[in-house]
């Protein structure tokens, strides 16, 4: 909707979204663990961002630096066939063109650095005005959305009244811009209006995608600085063109915090490979201006409201990224609460716990050594009956990651997670003692 009524927004934004839900509500369906579920959601990801584009390696790129936040093999190689298989249907449909022809435009001479990183800065300042705007209009989410997004079409139509380009993916106006059929007087208000437009879509929560404004953004910034340049030094000899690429590719490579996919999106849109030296230069500077000067988080951190120290912390990666069976116990005794039991029957209990139930149901957990010193050895008696530590549980499926168990039994303020499989028979038990060893020996091998 937000498109089709001419929205400041980019076509990925529903194909991410779709792609990630398809591959999530497939994976769950296989119930598969929620671990591989989020390798399933980069390559729905990664798969959308290849069709949408023609771009497969930034597709993956996108996918490891943004969904996954890591580079393993595990990850990179479903994410890659998929990224793949989503380029070969595209291109048997008949897009095999690169979306933006562009002179194979190049550095000419060193001189013009200086240059590239004042564009690197430029880019980032914008990028750090569009999320400190967003970040603005949180509390907005709070109200109804037709308000939210009858507030949003308002702003756009009034700023598409005065100019049009603005409005809608902005791709045949970036086209005409990297030919240089934009006057250089207009860029600055174009830059400044697509920003304005896209982050009044987005902070309202308007499903659209980031990186298609976030190209156009930088193409007029690119624009607008090499022109400059060449007014202010005649002898600058390097195409137009390669000033709006690599502007393409810092700020959405620094507004989505992924530089090497915002790279290789420029190239793989413009088929030139000759930007990538100047545009990792002025990723830097983007990124440190970015991060360092307006302390600014990507956009994608700010819509989902994560914590950055989540992000960064090396344990909760791991905890999200791994399946319970890599600290569950599935050696366990289940007994009923009320039926009494020959004291040389639980003797025969060679588990370390024991679940108690009730008509089959877990009531609470003990430990087997607890059990035993408590039995009177000449009497059948209850478990029900005997003075034991209880242990207080939560119930999860085997699907659930070691970030999940945590957190539930950190909610719940139970010492165990009682795990049941797809038909509801419990299979083993996590205790929180087996999570913080799980963790202290991540923590020793760094």
């Amino acid at each position: 909707m937000g498109l089709a009524s001419g929205q400041s927004g980019g076509r990925e934004g529903p194909g991410v979204h779709i792609g990630a839900t398809v591959a999530s509500a497939l994976g769950q369906r296989l119930r598969l663990p929620n671990n591989s579920l989020r390798i399933l959601v980069a390559c729905g990801a990664a798969a959308s961002i290849s069709a949408a584009f023609n771009t497969p390696l930034a597709g993956v790129i996108f996918a490891m630096e943004v969904i996954l936040a890591e580079y393993t093999v595990v990850g990179f190689i479903p994410v890659l066939v998929a990224a793949a298989t989503a380029s070969v249907l595209t291109q048997w449909f008949g897009n095999t063109d690169a979306i933006f022809a562009t002179p194979q435009a190049h550095l000419q001479s060193f001189a013009e650095l200086p240059l590239v990183i004042v564009l690197g800065v430029a880019c980032g300042a914008a990028a750090a005005a569009m999320t400190a705007t967003i970040k603005a209009l949180a509390p907005t989410l709070r109200w109804p959305i037709w308000i939210r997004f009858g507030l949003a079409g308002a702003a756009t139509g009034c700023i598409g009244a005065l100019i049009p380009e603005v409005m809608g993916m902005g791709t045949d106006t970036v086209a005409l811009l990297l030919n240089g059929q934009i006057a250089l007087a207009f860029l600055l208000l174009l830059a400044l209006a697509k920003i304005v437009a896209t982050s009044l879509t987005a902070g309202v929560g308007m499903p659209v995608g980031t990186i298609g404004p976030s190209l156009f953004i930088g193409a007029t910034i690119g624009a607008l600085i090499g022109g400059l340049g060449a007014l202010a030094i005649p002898e600058m000899n390097s195409e137009h063109s390669l000033y709006a690429v690599v502007g393409m590719a810092t700020t959405m490579g620094v507004l989505l915090n992924a530089p090497l996919a915002g790279i290789l999106a420029a190239v793989e849109l413009t088929r030139n490979l000759e930007t990538t030296m100047p545009a990792l230069i002025c990723m830097i500077a983007g990124t440190v201006v970015f991060t360092s000067v307006f302390r600014q988080r990507s956009i994608h951190q700010i819509l989902e409201r994560v914590e950055e120290a989540q992000h960064q912390n090396p344990i909760l990666k791991l905890l999200h990224s791994t399946h319970v069976s890599a600290c569950w116990s599935t050696q366990f005794t289940a007994l009923e609460a009320d039926i009494p039991y020959p004291p040389e029957e639980f003797a025969m209990i060679e588990s370390p716990w024991c679940i108690i139930t009730r008509h089959g149901e877990p009531i609470y957990t003990v430990k087997t050594q607890d059990l035993l010193h408590a039995l009177n050895p000449s009497d059948a008696i209850a478990v029900n009956d005997l003075d034991l530590r209880r242990f207080s549980h939560v119930q999860l499926d085997d699907t659930a990651s070691v970030k999940r168990v945590k957190d539930a039994l950190d909610n719940n303020n139970a010492e165990i997670a009682l795990i049941q499989d797809h038909g509801g028979d419990i299979i083993a038990g996590v205790w929180s003692s087996d999570i913080d060893k799980l963790i202290n020996r991540a923590a020793r091998n760094g």
